[in-house]
């Protein structure tokens, strides 16, 4: 059973690679996420592991999905 369609895994891994590419330059970083996201705890568990690998703090602004993509 896939628990994510493939719109969100695309957004996500490029989410995560934008991310990668800031915390690289030192800064702090914010990800906008859809809220059925954030709602499956993935944040919460990929996050941590990021944060200490990366050196860096990242917030995730959970919103619905036309406002996530304009952010």
């Amino acid at each position: 059973m896939n628990l994510f369609p493939i719109s969100a895994r695309l957004i996500f891994t490029a989410a995560v690679l934008i991310s990668m590419a800031a915390a690289q330059a030192g800064n702090d970083l914010r990800i906008a996420s859809t809220t059925s996201t954030e709602a499956t705890g993935l944040f919460g568990l990929l996050m941590p592991v990021f944060e200490r690998q990366c050196q860096c703090k990242v917030s995730v602004i959970a919103v619905g999905t036309g406002k996530a993509l304009k952010l």
